[in-house]
C-alpha cells in the first residue's frame, strides 16, 4: 500500500469497498441482508436451514449462490435425496 498508494486510496467508500472486497460489497458499505424465510442446504450440518438470522431453524441469511426452496422438505429432496436425516436434523 505504501508502495502504490493510487491503486489503493479511493475517493469515496463505495469506490474503496468494490475495489477492495468486490465479494463483500454490502457487508462493506454496511448494508445489512435480510433473510427471505426460504430454505438452503447447510451440508456441514447435513440438513436444510432457513434463510435467516436467529435460533434453529434459521442458518444464517442465505450467499449469493444458495439455491432456495419454499420449504424444508422440497430443499432437502432436491438437494440431500440419498438422506432421509436430512428431514430430521435440527441445527
Amino acid at each position: 500500500m505504501a508502495v502504490n498508494p493510487t491503486e489503493w486510496l479511493s475517493s469515496s467508500m463505495s469506490a474503496c469497498c468494490k475495489n477492495s472486497l468486490g465479494d463483500t460489497l454490502n457487508q462493506c458499505m454496511g448494508i445489512l441482508a435480510e433473510g427471505t424465510e426460504k430454505w438452503y442446504v447447510d451440508y456441514l450440518a447435513l440438513t436444510c436451514v432457513k434463510d435467516c438470522e436467529g435460533v434453529s431453524p434459521c442458518g444464517g441469511v442465505a450467499e449469493a449462490w444458495d439455491e432456495l426452496f419454499k420449504d424444508k422438505k422440497k430443499c432437502c429432496e432436491v438437494k440431500m435425496p440419498w438422506t432421509r436425516k436430512c428431514l430430521r436434523n435440527e441445527i
